[in-house]
């Protein structure tokens, strides 16, 4: 079980907020290396807090939180919760019940583009507020998924990836919000509806090229189709 407070009420720090559950992963490591580590309940702690994790800054740390705990051998993370008080990933208020939340759409695209293998990467630079996760890829296991997060809210980043990919066709998901505490977020864009029927999967933006141009105040994922990358292949 890992309820993460390290960051308090202020879930805009996300470096902090992961910080608890990184520790206890790495005490783990120290304790085993061949039995399976899952994180059985995972989530904000004490129910999250109204307009806090229910809103886009939840989503920011459930990147993080799949991201870091995926790269220290965490093979399933079970969110607390799909849905209830404050901490779900659909609403569960009397005004919009049912609608999904912004991390929902993390859950959901993490589990279809990230696979279980994970790649060792870094960025080059200080920007010690971007976060950049690889995986041999769920949809090709020869391909690579990428997520990312960028909370700082003035500096956009531009990625090179020609150390990364060979390929150049990508399929793009950039998420971006107005603000920190609304619950409506942006795809490429395009605002995500969040009342049924109009609740689609996000539609990703086609794009080529070996650079990333990634938004300040933002987090999502890409997935490169025609990538063959020799850690994923073997």
């Amino acid at each position: 079980h890992s309820y993460d407070n390290d960051a308090g009420a202020n879930w805009t720090q996300l470096p902090c907020s992961t910080s608890q559950l990184i520790r206890q992963l790495k005490m783990l490591q120290q304790c085993t290396t061949s039995i399976p580590i899952v994180c059985g309940e995972c989530g904000p702690h004490n129910n999250g807090g109204l307009n806090v994790t229910d809103t886009a800054s939840s989503a920011y740390w459930f990147v993080s939180a799949l991201g870091d705990a995926a790269r220290l051998g965490v093979s399933h993370f079970a969110r607390q919760t799909l849905i209830g008080s404050h901490y779900g990933l659909v609403d569960n208020s009397d005004t919009d019940y049912g609608a999904p939340n912004p991390d929902f759409w993390v859950a959901v695209l993490f589990a279809r583009l990230m696979g279980p293998q994970v790649l060792d990467i870094f960025t080059s630079g200080d920007n010690e507020k971007m976060s950049l996760y690889a995986h041999c890829s769920a949809l090709n296991s020869s391909s690579i998924g990428l997520a990312f997060v960028n909370y700082d809210e003035n500096l956009a980043v531009d990625l090179d990836l020609s150390n990364l990919i060979e390929g150049h066709n990508k399929e793009e998901w950039i998420f971006t919000t107005r603000a920190l505490t609304s619950k409506d977020i942006f795809v490429n864009g395009k605002p995500i509806h969040r009342q049924a029927p109009e609740i689609t999967l996000p539609v990703p933006r086609l794009s080529s090229g070996v650079s990333l141009h990634i938004p300040a105040l933002s987090f999502g994922f890409v997935h490169f189709p025609t990538t063959v990358n020799a850690l994923c292949s073997a």
